[in-house]
């Protein structure tokens, strides 16, 4: 697996505005946003080299760049540790989310379920030049009408339920004894349940 490299946030802003993303999607993965940015991609400028290399599961937010919108969509940590596991995503994942400070830092299951809880903190307490949209993953079925007017666009491609069940989610606990970071995912899980099912973060004046 080739890791993504480590790019400085004015490396970051550079590609951003010269690559013309207009809605930043972002996620710690397993959380439902490839269907998010299939919907986007047909109104919105949502994937280019940077988005796809870095800035899909970055760990926090970047001020001062032309964004109509940026959207971060979440889900259980438990639930989407378990999809990225599944789908062998998490490890190039998790060296997506790090910038420039972590430069070095190891992979691990722990480090990457801590990180999970400090991007929520970050992108729920944001403070950049564009508005945030927060959507909780569990919460997309209540909460899509109101989505969909904020954006001004209709959703072309339905919103299916994850298909990691309770069942799967013990079969990775067991194999990768996952039991062991019990109370590290429960403290993500937390982080996670403060979470809005739906918020706009608007810009400061």
């Amino acid at each position: 697996m080739i890791i993504p490299r480590y790019y400085s946030e004015n490396e970051l802003k550079n590609k951003l505005v010269k690559q013309n993303l207009n809605l930043w999607i972002n996620s710690y993965g397993g959380s439902g946003s490839n269907w998010l940015e299939k919907n986007l991609r047909l109104k919105y400028k949502t994937s280019t080299q940077i988005w796809r290399i870095k800035l899909c599961h970055y760990i926090q937010p970047i001020n001062d760049i032309p964004l109509k919108f940026g959207i971060y969509i979440y889900a259980d940590p438990i639930y989407a540790l378990v999809s990225e596991l599944r789908r062998n995503y998490l490890r190039m994942n998790f060296f997506k989310m790090m910038p420039m400070k972590y430069k070095g830092i190891k992979y691990s299951i722990k480090q990457m379920v801590d990180k999970i809880e400090e991007q929520m903190d970050c992108w729920k307490n944001a403070k950049v030049n564009y508005p945030i949209i927060l959507i909780k993953y569990e919460k997309i079925e209540e909460n899509i009408d109101k989505i969909q007017k904020t954006l001004d666009t209709e959703f072309k491609y339905e919103f299916k339920k994850r298909k990691t069940d309770e069942e799967m989610i013990e079969f990775y606990e067991k194999k990768y004894n996952l039991k062991k970071i019990k109370d590290t995912i429960q403290s993500a899980q937390n982080k996670y349940n403060e979470m809005p099912d739906f918020e706009i973060i608007y810009p400061s004046a």
